[in-house]
């Protein structure tokens, strides 16, 4: 939870053996991984110093139970500035057992590009203020959602002297669960799914509802 104490191992710049101390800044942060295109959903974000080195240590809570696995920092200068993100056990639980049988991890893609869809864009779109989604800006060539037909945005246009992407499929539910934000699909594929899966996606196109497979 927010505020509880959170104990970072590791080896910073080189410095073997050391331990730092903070507190659990923030959950559910979804990420780039940065070393593909992917994003890592629902991060641990601490303040504990997270610095070069300290990436596959494990984040402890104050009896030494393994919340997290340290990961990536957000700095321009490549060094602790209290912005420490960590993989949450319950990702590490699911996939470290595969990788120690298997060699690999293979997660479940639906490829897109997407981001949330917002007030302005869903007014610029002719939809009510309040309908929420994932929206759908490009479609992956040869992607799972090609094969299905999803669509991506294919306009921009000028609102408030903002300019947005318009005229995707916009995603609101996935297996019956409700979709209002990117990070909730982001988060449904990769704690629910497996390659070769095939799931429900509820979608609104050009203003009507549709169900694809």
């Amino acid at each position: 939870f927010v505020g509880q104490r959170a104990i970072a191992i590791g080896n910073p710049f080189g410095q073997e053996w050391t331990l730092t101390t903070g507190v659990v800044s923030a959950l559910g942060r979804t990420l780039p991984s940065g070393t593909s295109n992917f994003s890592i959903p629902e991060m641990i974000q601490t303040d504990a110093a997270i610095n070069p080195g300290n990436s596959g240590g494990p984040l402890l809570e104050r009896d030494g139970r393994v919340i997290g696995v340290n990961t990536l920092i957000m700095s321009r200068e490549r060094a602790s500035a209290g912005v420490g993100f960590a993989i949450p056990g319950s990702i590490v639980e699911k996939v470290v057992p595969v990788l120690i049988e298997e060699g690999s991890y293979t997660y479940a893609w639906l490829g897109i590009v997407g981001q949330d869809l917002e007030r302005e864009t869903a007014l610029a779109m002719d939809l009510p203020a309040d309908q929420r989604g994932a929206l759908v800006i490009e479609v992956v060539d040869e992607s799972p959602a090609e094969d299905a037909g999803l669509e991506g945005s294919n306009q921009r246009v000028r609102q408030n002297g903002v300019q947005l992407q318009v005229g995707g499929d916009i995603i609101v539910a996935i297996e019956g669960q409700p979709v209002r934000t990117m990070d909730d699909l982001i988060v449904y594929l990769v704690k629910e799914t497996q390659p070769d899966d095939r799931v429900t996606l509820e979608i609104v196109r050009d203003g009507r509802e549709m169900t694809i497979e």
